[in-house]
């Protein structure tokens, strides 16, 4: 597996692989997930401030200095770049949508308690990577 196809999976297999050890832990030792309003506030809250500091990020990536605009460009890289700054965005956007829904499903819908859980771990790794790369690239501004 070469390094750009695992940066490309570190997200994905965090937050399946997440959701998995909810679920498995929901069957096996009855693991329940945080519940109630302040938990999903909380939680909603934070997918708006990721949302936030991704449109944030995407305004300091296309105020990069030419050079180095272009150089992503020719690389070729600049594709996955986009792709991995929209995939952030909407993950977190996403987790926002998911979570206000989340407010009038009961609580003991553990299902929905699992899958806040792994697209929270999936929204933090794809944020990760991409202010991963957004770092590296800002210091050679």
């Amino acid at each position: 597996m070469t390094e750009l196809q695992r940066e490309r999976l570190f997200p994905w297999l965090w937050g399946v692989c997440s959701a998995a050890a909810l679920l498995v832990g929901h069957y096996v030792w009855g693991l329940q997930m945080p519940t109630g309003d302040s938990y999903k506030s909380a939680l909603l809250t934070l997918g708006g401030i990721f949302a936030g500091f991704m449109a944030t990020l995407t305004a300091l990536l296309y105020s990069m200095r030419d050079e180095t605009f272009e150089r992503l460009r020719d690389s070729k890289y600049l594709k996955d770049l986009l792709d991995y700054l929209h995939e952030a965005l909407w993950s977190s956007l996403l987790l926002c949508f998911v979570t206000w829904v989340s407010f009038w499903v009961p609580d003991s819908c553990w299902f929905l308690q699992v899958v806040l859980g792994g697209l929270a771990v999936f929204t933090m790794a794809a944020i990760f990577r991409i202010a991963k790369i957004a770092s590296s690239l800002l210091a050679d501004r």
